[in-house]
């Protein structure tokens, strides 16, 4: 199951982005749709939207503090 998941999410699709058509993975695409939804005032899309965005930016944050501290330990050592 993983794997079809992953192979729908990373599959191509093309759509349309203003007068052009580009091609673009599921994911992506899905997040486009997501993100266009919440501008336009869906409340559902907003509160989706702004899940994904603060996890996604508290993941970063830890990320960075990771490998600061490791190269704080490092210069230390």
């Amino acid at each position: 199951m993983k794997t079809l998941i992953l192979e729908e999410a990373y599959r191509t699709i093309t759509v349309r982005d203003g007068d052009r058509n580009v091609t673009v993975p599921m994911a992506q695409a899905i997040l486009r749709s997501i993100a266009v939804n919440a501008a336009k005032g869906q409340h559902r899309a907003q509160r989706l939207f702004s899940e994904l965005l603060a996890e996604t930016e508290t993941a970063n944050k830890a990320l960075a503090d990771k490998l600061l501290e490791a190269a704080i330990d490092y210069k230390h050592r």
